[in-house]
């Protein structure tokens, strides 16, 4: 049955109808029919069609794969079938896209997926390319390098007063054959511990301020592929894959005698997928024997 050109936004839909009982003896149970509608003609809608990544963080390997998802829906809410659908990423060749295999469904779904060898963020565009409609849905997918660095943290004193400076030192060791790019450190300081402005040294040059105070951010930049020529198995001091950064704190007045520890991570892409272990400095905060414990008198 084609019904006329008007109902659903002038849309010619097909009805299939389906039924059991006996043609010969000319006897059609009704109340077990089935009606499939079947919107191949139906205009999309991108703002009610859906895009999704899954999962929305990867390594960036080259082999692992992100399934990417879409639903081409109406005006109506209903599923739009037998639509081809186009895959892009805005990063274009740094990325590949295996493209949808078929039409969409009679959910209006249809599947493609994408995998990456460069760490970055890409950011997926989906488009009816039967009538040329641009969804609005472009999820992003995350590739990250995965935990290939490590971090070891250490200060040069074991305790302070307030009004003290303290220097920290952050070893960052490759932990791979191969560079490790857009490297940025987050450094959560204890409380009422304040940054030196222009003390942060990476390799003892000169390295611009942190963003940020709780935490401060880093730019490392690139870390170079270790190259073990002691055959340790670990980037030493001098080896490529090994770099230091340090910086200096003063503690606050706010700061009350006990223990404060500083930690360190490393991230490339979103601070939330870590590529190194957890870093840790602990240094005491003691009382002041001239300003704590001293007596005024007279």
């Amino acid at each position: 049955l084609l019904l006329p050109g008007s109902w659903f936004a002038g849309t010619a839909h097909a009805l299939e109808n389906t039924a059991s009982g006996s043609a010969s003896a000319s006897v059609l149970d009704t109340s077990s029919a089935t009606v499939f509608l079947n919107l191949v003609g139906s205009v999309v809608d991108p703002g009610n069609s859906s895009v999704t990544v899954s999962p929305a963080n990867m390594p960036a390997n080259g082999t692992s794969i992100s399934t990417i998802t879409v639903v081409l829906r109406d005006a109506s809410n209903n599923p739009v079938a037998g639509k081809t659908v186009t895959l892009a990423s805005d990063r274009g060749v740094a990325d590949i896209i295996s493209q949808p295999p078929a039409i969409t469904d009679g959910t209006g779904t249809t599947v493609g997926t994408i995998r990456s060898g460069t760490v970055g963020i890409s950011i997926i565009t989906a488009t009816d390319t039967t009538d040329a409609v641009v969804l609005n849905d472009q999820p992003q997918v995350l590739f990250t390098q995965g935990v290939v660095l490590d971090l070891m943290k250490s200060a040069n004193k074991r305790s302070e007063v307030v009004g003290g400076v303290v220097t920290y030192y952050l070893e960052i060791r490759n932990l791979t054959t191969s560079d490790v790019g857009q490297v940025r450190i987050d450094d959560l300081i204890p409380p009422n511990f304040k940054y030196v402005g222009g003390s942060a040294r990476l390799d003892g040059t000169a390295l611009a301020d942190p963003a940020g105070n709780r935490p401060m951010t880093f730019d490392v930049g690139t870390v170079p592929a270790l190259a073990d020529s002691n055959g340790n198995g670990i980037a030493d001091p001098g080896e490529p894959g090994y770099m230091n950064l340090s910086y200096q704190l003063v503690i606050g007045s706010g700061a009350s005698p006990g223990d404060y520890t500083n930690t360190a991570a490393a991230w490339d892409v979103d601070p939330l997928f870590l590529i190194s272990n957890l870093g840790e400095a602990l240094v005491r905060v003691d009382m002041d024997p001239l300003f704590d414990l001293g007596t005024i008198i007279g």
